[in-house]
């Protein structure tokens, strides 16, 4: 078996601890160069020992993961990632939409046999640049933040389908399917999203117009494009009305 050469980058004593005192005795092919608490250093020994494999923890003070990942893109440094994370929801998603591969904390030896097992076999058929770019542009996507009701979450615009009024509360339907109870108004929530391409249709409904593909006037349907299957969504006459006097002047 080929030796690899690693460094590990996290902010926690335990989980470097663990994860070298796992590499030692698991692993001997791999050779830890070096051990860093924070981007910065993670860098340093980046560039000094050429690592074949970092070891990335996500959640760090001052500078994340990602970051370190964006420095590396413009050093033009290609080392294999392996990210190591607590459960995060959005970092386990920005990661499997960039085909990289994680570890979830706390690590366990089978899991990581089976990810150093992926590398032996796939390593030099990873695109590390066209990965890297996936993986910032979906993190850097710009989101809008929203209050809930039992604290807030982040909503990328371009996500939206529509948005139903709920008295003091707006359901936000996303096109995966998704749907979220905001504490805001549908007023509030056109006002935060600030785009044209969001229609006020009647009093009830905000449509993302980009995803309209047929209007029903004779049923008051309007068809919406999800990723799944077409959703549909019953209007009233006015929003009919409305929808219509906002496409005129877009749709010639």
């Amino acid at each position: 078996m080929e030796n690899i050469t690693a460094i590990i980058v996290d902010d926690e004593p335990e989980a470097q601890d663990l994860l070298e005192n796992i590499i030692k005795e698991e692993f001997p092919n791999i050779e830890i160069r070096g051990i860093a608490s924070n981007v910065d250093e993670g860098i340093e020994l980046i560039i000094r020992n050429k690592p074949e494999i970092v070891f990335l923890d996500i959640q760090m003070p001052r500078k994340n993961g990602f970051e370190l990942l964006h420095e590396l893109q413009n050093l033009d440094i290609n080392p294999t990632i392996i990210f190591t994370t607590a459960y995060d929801e959005f970092a386990v998603e920005a990661i499997r939409h960039s085909a990289f591969d994680y570890l979830q904390k706390p690590i366990k030896v089978h899991e990581l046999a089976k990810t150093i097992a992926r590398y032996n076999k796939e390593s030099k058929e990873s695109d590390f640049k066209q990965q890297s770019k996936i993986i910032l542009e979906y993190v850097h996507k710009p989101r809008i933040k929203f209050n809930t009701r039992s604290g807030f979450v982040l909503i990328d615009m371009d996500d939206i389908l529509y948005c139903l009024a709920e008295g003091n509360y707006t359901e936000i339907y996303l096109k995966n399917g998704q749907d979220i109870t905001v504490s805001i108004t549908l007023s509030g929530v056109k006002q935060m999203l600030n785009n044209p391409q969001m229609l006020h249709c009647g009093r009830s409904h905000l449509i993302h117009s980009k995803f309209i593909v047929r209007v029903n006037r004779k049923e008051r349907i309007c068809i919406l494009k999800a990723e799944s299957d077409d959703v549909s969504i019953s209007i009233t006459k006015q929003g009919i009305k409305d929808l219509e006097k906002y496409l005129e002047n877009i749709i010639k």
